[in-house]
């Protein structure tokens, strides 16, 4: 069985029956470049890529390859806003995944901090529902506003600033988790089940 590099695949077959050639001077290349190279010809480089248009590795130019990587980023930004309007209003409604992809793909930490506590208060409410009246914090690697916070009791109905103080530091936020219950001193059942 014949195994090939899917890289060497594909440059050949987009030069396929062409010499490869400088694309600043247009001189015949000895060989197909795999990454970026100088042309022996003129000394610019020749650059190794691809647009989201078209798929098929290129040779380029310096202004090519930065018009290239401009069309990625372009890209991606396209991509990321359309997930966030895909999962912005599922989120609003409740949407407890939603919400975690919501936290995935927003880059801006305040928006981010938003998104967290809302889901904070998602958990508080779904354990209020069950019947728990009160929730332990327990977290690592804390800042100087969370430590305090670290193992102690919280109430089911209070808001999510209650695990998130507003000057809290941790990098990621979010660092202090709702633990579980309180069990009982001899481990049967639970204390803050009413």
């Amino acid at each position: 069985m014949l195994l090939c590099n899917w890289r060497q695949r594909s440059d050949k077959r987009s030069l396929m029956g062409r010499t490869p050639q400088c694309p600043s001077c247009k001189a015949p290349l000895a060989k197909i470049p795999q990454r970026k190279t100088k042309c022996k010809a003129c000394g610019e480089f020749v650059f190794v890529k691809n647009t989201p248009d078209n798929r098929e590795r290129r040779l380029m130019t310096q202004t090519q390859a930065d018009a290239a990587e401009q069309t990625w980023s372009g890209h991606y930004a396209n991509q990321q806003a359309a997930r966030q309007a895909q999962f912005t209003q599922p989120a609003l409604s409740g949407d407890r995944n939603a919400v975690l992809e919501m936290m995935k793909c927003t880059r801006n930490p305040e928006e981010r901090e938003r998104w967290y506590l809302l889901l904070i208060e998602m958990d508080l409410a779904k354990l209020a529902k069950r019947g728990v009246r009160s929730v332990q914090l327990s977290g690592a690697r804390l800042c100087p506003a969370c430590e305090p916070l670290n193992q102690t009791i919280i109430s089911t109905s209070s808001s999510a600033r209650a695990v998130i103080p507003e000057n809290c530091t941790c990098d990621p936020k979010g660092q202090l988790a709702l633990s579980g219950w309180i069990k009982r001193p001899d481990g049967s059942g639970y204390v803050d089940q009413g």
